[in-house]
């Protein structure tokens, strides 16, 4: 695959560089790599042994000690010999087939700038266990004009930097992001830069696992509603700077300017959106103590530091056996857990990751059914089913779930027609007459 670059920017942390290689090398990753190394000398030491001994296409680029992480992150893009190319950090690891995937589907749709698919963290919890909760899963940006695309992004901020990008896209984004001075308007610009130049797809499945090293606080300028407790003019002195370059940037580099005052529309949603329960508990009690977060809590009530729910712990154990589960029965057993939990988006997953492995699994087809059945939507419901009993005709249980649909739907006649017919195979079947006594109001013997 000559057609894209992995970029790993490193400094001093050749264990971890390791691993991120290893795992490549067990995917056997087919494009050409590049390491960007800015460690210190004992640590590149390290790193060109690893180089040399490792079984990949790797081309290894040493820079000086202190050259700043923008700066190299920089070069990197400018020098990708590839149409596309992505980052990946040193201290995380991504899937090979699902950047695989993300190329194919930037060279069919030329109207997207960049493609990646979903994120989780990875953490080991007080058992021992590794968890993954969820990091970026937000929709595909898929706004027609740069002002939706700017509103979709903004709105429901998540970062960027690590999707697979058009070369011309990556480098032109970083080189905007990196003329903003504070850390929080790199990331938000890079992001922003790059859906200024297209659309952006997230693929429904899962691209890349981020290392959370050390555990995430509330740094004065990392969110910016706590920059904002404490230096709210510098928060809007940067902005200012940050809304010049990005508005000056889609002047000379998209099909047209952004109206100013709908790019402040959006940013507006992007401030208010930006709140932490825990971190604003932590930030509370670390400013004014323990009594300060008793009062906040019994003035505004106990919710103001609730926890996210997609963080429950029952998602974490699904994800973890997600991405270990090899083969379709193992994501359908997933998928039924999910189901019987009531996390149905996970539950669609799973069976939907069944049937890419398998799409001629009929009990895939009928749990997807079922799912969909269960959220409402009735039309896929019977598609599903359809398609099951398509492969496997006459099965009972298929065509009860099948009736029971089409019931739902109000096709009455064709629910006790499927039940009747179910009836004269299973003549003794105490379910399916329960089924059309419920129906018809008349009891069926045995």
């Amino acid at each position: 695959m000559n057609s894209f670059t992995l970029l790993i920017p490193t400094y001093n942390r050749p264990d971890l560089l390791e691993r991120l290689l290893l795992f490549l090398v067990s995917q056997r990753a087919p494009f050409p790599i590049q390491i960007h190394d800015s460690s210190e000398e004992a640590t590149r030491q390290v790193n060109r042994s690893l180089v040399r001994a490792l079984a990949l296409n790797l081309h290894y680029v040493e820079y000086p000690s202190d050259t700043p992480p923008g700066d190299k992150w920089q070069r990197a893009a400018d020098g990708v010999p590839t149409p596309y190319a992505a980052f990946c950090a040193d201290d995380d690891v991504v899937f090979v087939d699902a950047i695989v995937a993300s190329v194919e589907f930037l060279e069919a749709n030329r109207d997207y700038a960049a493609c990646h698919g979903y994120y989780t963290y990875y953490n080991v919890n007080e058992h021992g266990r590794p968890v993954f909760p969820p990091c970026y899963v937000a929709p595909s940006i898929e706004g027609t004009t740069i002002a939706d695309r700017v509103l979709q992004q903004v709105s429901r901020f998540q970062a960027l930097i690590y999707a697979v990008f058009r070369r011309e896209v990556l480098a032109d984004s970083l080189a905007l992001a990196t003329q903003c001075e504070m850390p929080h308007y790199v990331e938000l610009a890079q992001a922003v830069g790059t859906v200024m130049r297209g659309k952006v797809k997230r693929l429904e499945r899962h691209y890349y696992v981020r290392n959370i090293v050390t555990p995430m606080s509330p740094t004065r300028y990392g969110n910016p509603i706590v920059w904002l407790s404490h230096d709210p003019l510098g928060v809007f002195e940067h902005y200012m700077k940050y809304r010049e370059l990005v508005l000056t940037f889609g002047a000379e580099t998209c099909e047209g300017p952004l109206d100013p005052q709908m790019f402040d529309i959006s940013h507006a949603f992007y401030f208010g959106n930006a709140y932490n329960a825990a971190w604003f508990e932590q930030l509370v009690r670390e400013e004014h103590g323990s009594a300060a977060v008793a009062a906040v809590a019994a003035a505004r009530g106990p919710d103001i530091f609730g926890t996210d729910p997609h963080h429950s712990a029952h998602h974490d154990a699904f994800l973890y056996d997600y991405l270990q589960a090899p083969d379709a029965r193992s994501q359908i057993q997933l998928g039924e857990k999910a189901f019987q939990m009531g996390d149905f988006d996970a539950a669609t997953r799973a069976f939907a990751g069944a049937l890419k492995q398998d799409p001629y699994n009929a009990e895939a087809w009928c749990n997807m059914g079922v799912v969909f059945h269960q959220v409402g939507e009735m039309d896929l419901a019977l598609d599903a089913l359809d398609k099951a009993l398509e492969l496997a005709p006459g099965n009972r249980d298929y065509t009860m779930n099948w009736a029971m649909v089409a019931l739902a739907k109000g096709n009455v006649n064709q629910a006790i027609d499927a039940f009747e017919g179910l009836l004269r195979r299973f003549p003794n079947d105490s379910e399916i007459m329960a089924r059309i006594q419920a129906i018809t109001g008349r009891a069926v013997s045995d």
